[in-house]
Order: C-alpha cells, then structure tokens, then sequence
C-alpha cells in the first residue's frame, strides 16, 4: 500500500514500526497497514518552543488544564507536549499567552536592531492521524503569533479600516466619556492582508494611530488617578453594543504589549475558554505627545461565518462607588407624592376586564445585603414596588458588573 507524499524537507516521520522503502522520490511503500496510523507533524516546532520555557510557565500551563505540575522539568516538557497531541484547546491558548510575553520580554531585554529581519513566527502544529501531509506552517498550524521586531513590515501600510459612525459602544456607569480619540472601525477587511491561516481560521492584523491634543494631555496631567485612554472593541451591529472580543485577540500599543483579561475555564467539554469582554486601559502605553501618534497593533483570528468587529479608542474618566451614589442621591430622587400615586395607580384600576390589587406588601429589608435598606432604590422600568438598597446594588456591581435587578432579575443600568 503506497500514497503520493508532497515532497517537503520539513515534514517528518516518527515512530515507524519498520524501516519504509523509498521507491521514487516522494513515494513511500508502507511494508504494515499500521502505518496509515503514524503521526505526521512539522519537524519538532512545538518541541523547541516546549523547551524554550520555564519550569514555572510549564507548572503554570499543566495547573490551568488540570494537569499534574509536580516533577522534573523533563516530566513538565513530556507533559506539555502530550498535551499538544491530545489538541487541548485550552492549553494551546495558556501556552500562546506565555510565548507571547516571552517574546515581549526578550524584546525589551534586546536592544533593537535597524537591519530588516525576517517575522519570527510561533507554530504549534498537533499530532494529526486524518492528515497524511502537512505543510510546513500552514494548515497543519493552530495558531501563529508575530513577533514585533523593526524590520517587520508585514502590515506597516495597512491601517485603520473603514469607520463605522453607526457603531455605538454602551456607555458604562463607571466611565464619563471625556473625548473620542478614534471613531469605531472596523477590524480588517475580506480581502485585508493575512499573517496565517488553517482551516476553520485567518490570523488578520490592523494597525490604528491617534493624535492626543494639548487640551488631551492636560486633562491627563490634572487627573492622573482618573484619566484614561481606553480601547474598546464590540460587534458591528446597528443597536446599541457591549463589549466584545474576537478569538485569538492581541493588542500591540508602540511594540508593547496589552495584558488582556485573564481567560475564564468552561466547565463544557471540547469548550475553549473565553475571556471576558472589558475595557482596555493603554494609558501607560501611549505616547504623550502632541506631534507624535501612538500606534496600536491588533492581531486576531477571523473564523469563517464569524461576526466582524469594530475598535474605538476614547478618553475617559474612571469613577468609583461613591461618585455613583452621589449622583443618584442628586439627580434621581423622586418625592413621596410620585410613590404614593404610582401605588395608588395599581389599587384604582380603570379596566374592568384587569385583575385588581387588593394588597401590597413591601419589606424593608434589602435583598442584596440582608440589612434594612437606608438608600430605597427601583429602577423607573420595572413594575414591582419592592426595593432594594442603592449603595449596596452599586458597591457590588463595582466588584463584578451584571446589572440586574435583584428583585425581577432583569438587566437594570444606571444611567445619567
């Protein structure tokens, strides 16, 4: 039993149970029916990228999958790399994450260099029994990442895609919008540019500038606790948008990179983890100058049929609790005489055909807190009578922000 091999020096064999006979180049005779089932990867990439790292990156990769993390660094590497072959997702993006600081920190340790240098590339390509060739770097690759170096021009000329004006981001409780630096783009075109691809992906890469003004950097000199560059990114769709990330996101601000929120585990299987969608602070990245633009990388992975995102960059004012409660107990307190009507409103019912409310029960106690409320607070959207405490709601939406209403469970924001 023979196959027709594409001839490629980069391709090899491991494993064979017996010695194979080279009939003509890029012919090989298979002496067992066995080794149709031989693995075929390209030539020992992700081993040298296994032993590239750490003890403590290979403990912290085999703790993220669940994975015994005690041994031997030669134990770590044999793990890790029996983890590539098994195709853990989650384990191939905690690995990803780590190469790339590595890189980042290798960048800054060297000093840069003036004569172009070709892309480094990352290449983990897992074991694969239903391919019987690979090409090198290409198909067989789950995921690529560029390395920023001077010389590397891959995407130097592609800039911001189109703007999208009816793009609108959801405003946040916790965040005064003090100027919009870049208007919401959208991230690469169909036919942009692309740094790899597989077969359910296409590794894209845009690149973004924007101009702070004089009024820009003083309003960052006299609120440096609070001022913010933020990035934010969401889907291009005509209603009003949280936030939202693509898969496989890295963001460059000036060749440094962005740390991204911490990936979240799924508890389904065969389920790759996803990271949380939040605001991105550059603030400590950018450059403080007026002449000067600030240049920002985004590298991602565009899955075929997937929805197209868009990215703006805003000044903003970062708020906290306190400032919350201030502004509802100013802005939106309404008198008794509004509370009594409303209550009133339910027990005299017009319509004949609706059922009456013949009792109204409401407790004092909150049911976030468990404690008598001492801020009443309803959201003017929902058609309960029963409150709950408006401090303890802000306080704890601060912590982890879901905005729903305690008392109907629906999604209730503040805003002013």
């Amino acid at each position: 039993m023979c196959f027709k091999l594409k001839q490629n020096p980069s391709v090899c064999f491991e494993g064979w149970r017996e010695p194979v006979l080279l009939c003509h180049p890029g012919i090989v005779l298979f002496q067992k029916v066995e080794d149709w089932n031989l693995w075929i990867q390209p030539k020992r990439t992700s081993r040298n990228i296994v032993q590239k790292l750490k003890v403590a990156d290979l403990q912290n990769i085999l703790a993220y999958v669940g994975k015994r993390s005690n041994g031997r660094k030669t134990e770590l590497q044999a793990r890790v790399l029996n983890m590539i072959r098994s195709r853990n997702s989650g384990g191939m993006l905690k690995i990803k994450e780590i190469y790339a600081q590595l890189m980042a920190n290798q960048q800054r340790m060297n000093p840069p260099i003036t004569t172009p240098a070709p892309t480094p590339t990352v290449d983990l390509a897992p074991f694969n029994v239903n391919n019987y060739f690979l090409p090198p770097m290409s198909s067989g690759s789950l995921f690529n990442l560029p390395v920023a170096t001077p010389g590397n021009t891959i995407d130097s000329n592609h800039m911001a895609g189109a703007v999208h004006p009816d793009v609108k981001f959801r405003k946040l409780p916790f965040y005064d919008l003090i100027d919009v630096l870049l208007r919401p783009a959208s991230l690469g075109a169909p036919n942009g540019p692309q740094l790899q691809y597989s077969r359910s992906a296409v590794t894209r890469q845009q690149q973004y500038q924007f101009y702070l003004s004089p009024q820009h950097l003083k309003h960052l000199q006299n609120k440096p606790q609070q001022a913010q560059i933020q990035v934010r990114l969401c889907k291009i769709e005509p209603t009003e948008q949280d936030d939202a990330f693509p898969n496989g996101l890295a963001i460059r601000v000036n060749n440094k990179y962005i740390t991204l929120p911490n990936f979240i585990p799924s508890n389904k299987q065969n389920v790759p983890p996803k990271r949380p969608a939040e605001p991105l602070n550059i603030t400590s990245k950018c450059l403080m100058s007026v002449s000067s633009p600030t240049k920002v990388f985004v590298t991602w992975d565009e899955e075929y049929n997937s929805p197209r995102f868009a990215l703006g960059i805003s000044l903003v004012d970062k708020l906290d609790s306190g400032d919350l409660i201030h502004r509802l107990r100013s802005k939106a307190a309404r008198p008794a005489e509004f509370t009594m009507g409303y209550i009133k409103e339910k027990y005299n019912s017009e319509n004949d055909s609706e059922i009456k409310t013949l009792e109204l029960t409401s407790s004092l106690i909150c049911p976030l807190g468990k404690m008598r409320m001492t801020f009443p607070t309803k959201a003017s959207t929902c058609a309960h009578l029963q409150c709950f405490d408006g401090a303890t709601f802000i306080k704890m939406n601060e912590l982890k922000p879901k905005w729903n209403c305690p008392v109907c469970d629906k999604v209730r924001r503040i805003v002013f």
